[in-house]
C-alpha cells in the first residue's frame, strides 16, 4: 500500500503541471524534428496553435485554464479513490491530453532549417515559405529511408 501512496504522491504534481510539461516537451520534440536548436523560438506553443485554430487570445487562455482545471480536478480525484479508479482517471487524463495535443499539432515543426543555395547560408523557413515544403518532403524521405533500412 505504501508503494501506491508513494507513486501517487509523485504522479499528482506531474498531472497538475501537465500543460506546461506538455508544452515544453512538445517544443523540444518539434524543434528536434525540424533540426533546429531547442532554444530557437517558434510559434508552435499551445497558445499560438489555439490562435491559429481561430480562437482569440481570451478564448485561448480560457481553454488553457479549462485544461489545467480538468487536470487539477483529476489529480484531486486520484487522491480520493482506490487504485483501479486511479488508473482509470490517469488514463482518461493522459488520453484526453494526448488527443488535444495531437489536434493542435503540437509536435509538428513550425520552423525548418534550410540551406539556401543562392546565398550559401543556412536559414530558418516558416510554412509560408516554399522551401519549408521542400524540407518537409526531404525529412519524410529520410524517415522512409531509415524505415526501409530497418
Amino acid at each position: 500500500m505504501s508503494r501506491t501512496a508513494a507513486l501517487t504522491s509523485l504522479i499528482i504534481p506531474l498531472i497538475v503541471a501537465g500543460v506546461p510539461i506538455i508544452d515544453t516537451f512538445s517544443a523540444i520534440v518539434r524543434r528536434k524534428r525540424a533540426h533546429i536548436s531547442i532554444g530557437q523560438a517558434d510559434k508552435g506553443h499551445i497558445h499560438h496553435r489555439l490562435i491559429q485554430e481561430g480562437y482569440n487570445q481570451k478564448q485561448a487562455v480560457l481553454l488553457i485554464y479549462a485544461w489545467c482545471i480538468m487536470l487539477s480536478a483529476g489529480a484531486a480525484a486520484i487522491n480520493q479513490v482506490e487504485v483501479p479508479m486511479r488508473v482509470l482517471i490517469f488514463t482518461v487524463l493522459a488520453i484526453g491530453s494526448a488527443a488535444f495535443a495531437k489536434h493542435l499539432h503540437l509536435f509538428e515543426p513550425v520552423l525548418r532549417h534550410h540551406y539556401n543555395k543562392r546565398t550559401h547560408e543556412d536559414e530558418l523557413v516558416t510554412p509560408d515559405d516554399p522551401a519549408f515544403k521542400q524540407e518537409e518532403q526531404a525529412a519524410e524521405e529520410r524517415k522512409e529511408e531509415r524505415h526501409h533500412k530497418l
